[in-house]
C-alpha cells in the first residue's frame, strides 16, 4: 500500500448545523459511519470538490485540492477521485460497454491505472456487455456505476451509500465486489453507511461522525469500543466466505468450511464445491462457557473471547474461532458467565440459523 495521505481539515456551516473535521489519516478501505444529519455526504463532497470549505484545507496525495486562504479550489472533475452515488446514473442509451468506456476512453493510455477487462471480470460483467442498464438489477446497475468510476482511472473513490436500495442478497455481494476491488487494485475506497454490518466485516478502518466532529479508528472494530452515537443501529450480521464441502440433500443440509473452521447449515441448494458468502446474525449466536450437550443445536465450536464491547444497553462479544465472530447477549448475562477476554468459551449457532448467499 502507498504511503497516500488525505487531509482534510475544514469547516462548514449550513443553517445551525457546523461541519468542523479534522483529519490527517491513509486511507484504505474506510467506512464514514455516523447517524442521518451528522455531515457524512459533506465530508465527502469536500474531497470530492463538489462543496467548497467556508475555511480549512483538503489534501490529497500531496496534492492541495482546497485551500480557503489561497481561495485555491481544484475543479472536480480534474482531482483523479471518483465518486459514487445512491442512484446508478447510467447512460440508459448506451450498452453496458459503452457505459463502461465512456471515462476509460476520456483518460489518456498513459494514465489508465485499471484495464477493461481486469475491471469487468473483477465486477462479473463480461456477461453483461452488450445490454442496456434498463435489463440489468439495481446490484448489477451499481457495479456498472463501480466500473465507470474505476475505469476514469481515480486515484480514490467515494461512495455515499450506494447500496442503500438494494436487498441484502444484492448489497453483500457488491460489498464483496468492493472489497475485492480494493485489495486487488490497492484503491482506498471510503464509503458512507449508516450499517454496523458493512463496518465491522468489511472496512479497515473508520472515521465516525458525531455533532459535526470526528473520531478516526484505525481499525473498524474499534468503533464498537465506548461509542454511544452507534446506539441501537440494527443487528450487527456476521459474514465469511465459505465453500461448500459436502451437499446431503436427502438430509436437507450442507456442510460449509469456512476457512478456519466448519458449519453445518440448512440446505439452500448449493453443490459441493460452490463458493458462498454466509451471514449470521449476532442475535442468533449462544455462548457457553462449558461444551454443551444433548442439545439440536448442530454448530458448537471453541473458542475464546477476544474483545467485549458495551454500548449504551447492548452487549458485543469478539470470539476467536479461527476467525472472529461476534454475539450479541444480554449485559446480565454477560456478567453471569463472568466473559472476559481470553475466557475459553463454546459458540452454538443453529443449522437455520446460517444463510448462504
Amino acid at each position: 500500500m502507498k504511503n497516500r495521505r488525505l487531509c482534510i481539515k475544514c469547516r462548514k456551516s449550513y443553517g445551525d448545523f457546523d461541519l468542523d473535521i479534522d483529519l490527517d489519516i491513509e486511507p484504505t478501505f474506510t467506512a464514514i459511519f455516523g447517524p442521518s444529519g451528522t455531515g457524512k455526504t459533506t465530508a465527502l463532497n469536500l474531497i470530492s470538490g463538489l462543496v467548497r470549505p467556508d475555511a480549512g484545507i483538503v489534501k490529497w496525495d500531496g496534492r492541495v485540492l482546497s485551500d480557503s486562504g489561497s481561495k485555491r479550489s481544484t475543479p472536480p472533475h480534474k482531482r483523479e477521485i471518483g465518486y459514487i452515488f445512491q442512484d446508478s446514473r447510467l447512460f440508459p442509451h448506451k450498452s453496458i460497454a459503452s457505459n463502461l468506456k465512456y471515462g476509460w476512453k476520456l483518460t489518456p493510455k498513459a494514465k489508465r491505472r485499471f484495464a477493461f477487462d481486469d475491471v469487468t471480470d473483477v465486477l462479473g460483467l463480461s456477461k453483461f456487455l452488450d445490454r442496456k442498464p434498463d435489463t440489468l438489477s439495481g446490484g448489477q446497475r451499481q457495479r456498472v456505476a463501480l466500473g465507470m468510476a474505476l475505469l476514469a482511472s481515480p486515484g480514490m473513490i467515494l461512495m455515499d451509500e450506494p447500496l442503500a436500495a438494494l436487498d441484502r442478497t444484492a448489497k453483500l455481494r457488491l460489498l464483496s465486489y468492493l472489497r475485492d476491488i480494493h485489495s486487488k487494485f490497492d484503491l482506498p475506497i471510503l464509503y458512507v453507511s449508516h450499517d454496523l454490518t458493512t463496518i465491522i466485516n468489511f472496512a479497515q478502518n473508520a472515521i465516525v461522525l458525531h455533532n459535526g466532529k470526528a473520531t478516526y479508528f484505525d481499525d473498524a472494530s474499534k468503533v464498537l469500543t465506548g461509542n454511544g452515537e452507534i446506539g441501537d443501529n440494527g443487528d450487527v450480521e456476521n459474514i465469511f466466505h465459505a465453500t461448500v464441502k459436502e451437499h446431503f440433500a436427502e438430509r436437507g443440509i450442507v456442510e460449509l468450511d469456512a476457512g478456519g473452521f466448519a458449519l453445518t447449515a440448512s440446505d439452500s441448494g448449493r453443490q459441493k464445491g460452490d463458493n458462498v458468502l454466509v451471514e449470521i446474525p449476532s442475535s442468533e449466536i449462544i455462548i457457553a462457557v462449558s461444551k454443551p450437550t444433548g442439545i439440536s443445536a448442530r454448530n458448537i465450536i471453541k473458542g475464546s473471547v477476544a474483545a467485549i464491547h458495551t454500548i449504551r444497553r447492548r452487549c458485543l462479544v469478539d470470539i476467536d474461532i479461527g476467525k472472529r465472530i461476534t454475539a450479541e447477549i444480554l449485559e446480565d448475562t454477560k456478567t453471569e458467565l463472568g466473559l472476559e477476554p481470553g475466557l475459553e468459551v463454546y459458540v452454538i449457532i443453529k443449522a437455520k440459523c446460517i444463510h448462504s448467499l
